[in-house]
């Protein structure tokens, strides 16, 4: 079995001949199905060359140093980080096609510079960052479509 393993701004990602793509960061991780040899959008391959550039369908979203997150597979699974290390929880906050009126949310809780991923499902119509705040109303970043 083929494995090729490369690095994309601190997370590790492991392909599998097969399809299976194994992605973690700072020792957390999810599996999901990559449709095809895309590995991690925008990021370096094994020998030192630039995979496929990420879709312009993809959203990015992030608050002022606090954390990221980004939609992945052409929209249907979503991954937030926590990039800062103010002990506050981070969370991507979106919608998906499937239930236009119901937010969902994905919550970082394993500790900063750690990332989670939602399961794939429905395309992502729009997300944004939110960042608890202990002593005070959370704060979010714009909505990103």
């Amino acid at each position: 079995m083929e494995r090729r393993a490369w690095t994309h701004r601190g997370a590790l990602a492991l392909l599998l001949a097969g399809g299976i793509l194994i992605t973690g960061c700072s020792g957390t991780g999810t599996t999901t199905d990559s449709a095809g040899d895309r590995g991690v959008a925008g990021s370096t391959g094994p020998a030192g060359g630039k995979r496929a550039p990420a879709t312009a369908a993809e959203i990015s979203a992030s608050l002022s140093g606090a954390g990221t997150a980004k939609t992945l597979y052409i929209r249907s699974l979503v991954e937030v980080c926590d990039s800062d290390t103010d002990n506050h929880a981070v969370a991507g906050e979106y919608y998906r096609s499937a239930h236009p009126s119901t937010l969902l949310t994905q919550w970082v809780k394993s500790g900063f510079y750690t990332c989670a991923s939602s399961s794939q499902a429905s395309n992502v119509i729009k997300l944004r960052v939110r960042e608890q705040q202990i002593s005070g109303e959370d704060r979010f970043g714009s909505w990103k479509y």
